[in-house]
């Protein structure tokens, strides 16, 4: 029996221990990490470096998980509850699961201590690290994929320590999820912003509060250089629509606007977009403005309160769903609007300045189109309830 377990012992060093895990366990184990405001970076990285010092150590300790997950293939990084200053674009791979404790809140700061690095604007940026400093790498869909950032509880991201500040930036990618986040002290920025992204979904986030500026809370973009609303490098402005954004279940507070499109790229239009079973109380302007949507739906929403809603001005632009130019397939039925002063208005013709042309664009709404509005809630709070076109020329105007 000695023998035995003396011949068992040298063939265990002569192997280096042959592991008793199963196949990929291990692998998988090393994928997988939870850390806290007190842990240090993996594998003490960063440490010794001359931009470590007290303002960048939360940014760095959870870069140097990321960095390690983009080596892996992925996995997931769970953040234990306490407050997290984030002064850097936190860089994510694909295949990455970001989970935020109850308790969790997530600070973006605008000051590193040292000059050669200096702050940047975005908190989460869907881009690997080692893609994020290069020039023209990814186009179309061909970015990150399978990414979530989701809140077990009640976490927050906030926003109010760094102007023209982001919390989430997603370019190029494929299957996002934002989950259960609450996003507060928008200051000039979005609280995310969708670039030329494929089949994003938004779940039960609250978003509150604009500290400053005319933004909104979720923007939808194209990358292109000539509409000025988009500068990561490291795409080749290739002008890629959005293709699939469901915003649903989620509360937009106290802001500018919530959802919008600002300028468009000519013959770029973003499709399959649908926004379900959200409420948006108290937005200085038309809390969802469309331009150049198609195929997209608008449902069960509760809409309440554009401030200044009495104005007898329609171009004050005061109402609850603004479809700007560029839209149809669309279907806008089953909400509630009150205290807007138009509850849902279509223009008729836009010109945008787009490189050094003006450009003229129409929307395409078909009678099917106008009809599904047909079927909504309008409130006693409507200024203007009834389908009326001869004070509102060059406007298409139905409810």
């Amino acid at each position: 029996m000695i023998k035995k377990i003396m011949l068992l012992a040298g063939l265990c060093l002569g192997l280096g221990c042959i592991s008793t895990a199963m196949p990929g366990e291990e692998a998988q184990a090393k994928k997988n990490f939870t850390i806290s405001p007190k842990s240090k970076a993996y594998k003490n990285k960063y440490r010794k470096s001359d931009v470590y010092n007290k303002k960048t150590k939360d940014y760095l300790l959870i870069k140097s998980y990321l960095v390690t997950l983009e080596k892996a293939g992925g996995g997931t990084l769970k953040l234990k509850k306490g407050t997290y200053n984030i002064s850097n674009a936190l860089a994510v791979p694909s295949n990455t699961k970001i989970i935020l404790e109850d308790g969790v809140v997530i600070n973006k700061t605008a000051k590193t201590g040292v000059k050669r690095l200096p702050a940047s604007h975005i908190l989460f940026e869907l881009v690997r690290d080692t893609r994020i400093k290069k020039k023209g790498v990814v186009k179309g869909y061909g970015g990150e994929k399978n990414i979530s950032i989701i809140s077990e509880g009640s976490a927050t991201i906030n926003l109010g320590g760094c102007n023209k500040s982001q919390a989430i930036r997603i370019p190029h990618c494929q299957n996002v999820t934002v989950e259960n986040i609450h996003f507060k002290n928008l200051r000039n920025g979005h609280f995310i912003e969708i670039v030329g992204a494929k089949n994003t979904a938004v779940k039960g986030c609250l978003f509150e509060k604009n500290k400053s500026g005319d933004r909104c809370a979720i923007n939808v973009d194209t990358p292109d250089k000539k509409t000025d609303g988009f500068n990561g490098a490291y795409s080749k402005f290739d002008k890629t629509p959005v293709d699939g954004l469901t915003v649903t279940g989620c509360t937009f507070k106290n802001l500018y606007r919530s959802i919008d499109t600002h300028k468009y790229s000519p013959n770029k239009y973003h499709q399959n977009i649908s926004i379900s079973d959200c409420k948006f109380i108290n937005n200085k302007f038309s809390p969802i403005k469309m331009l150049n949507w198609r195929g997209c739906t608008i449902q069960n929403n509760i809409f309440n309160y554009v401030s200044g809603y009495s104005s007898a001005n329609y171009k004050s632009e005061k109402f609850g769903i603004y479809i700007l130019s560029g839209c149809g397939g669309l279907n806008i039925q089953n909400n509630s609007f009150d205290k807007v002063f138009i509850a849902i208005y279509a223009k008729d013709v836009h010109t945008q300045k787009y490189g050094r042309k003006s450009l003229k664009s129409k929307n395409q709404l078909s009678k099917q189109d106008k009809d599904t509005t047909k079927n909504n809630t309008i409130g006693a709070g409507v200024i203007i309830k009834d389908f009326n076109l001869q004070n509102l020329k060059n406007a298409l105007l139905y409810i």
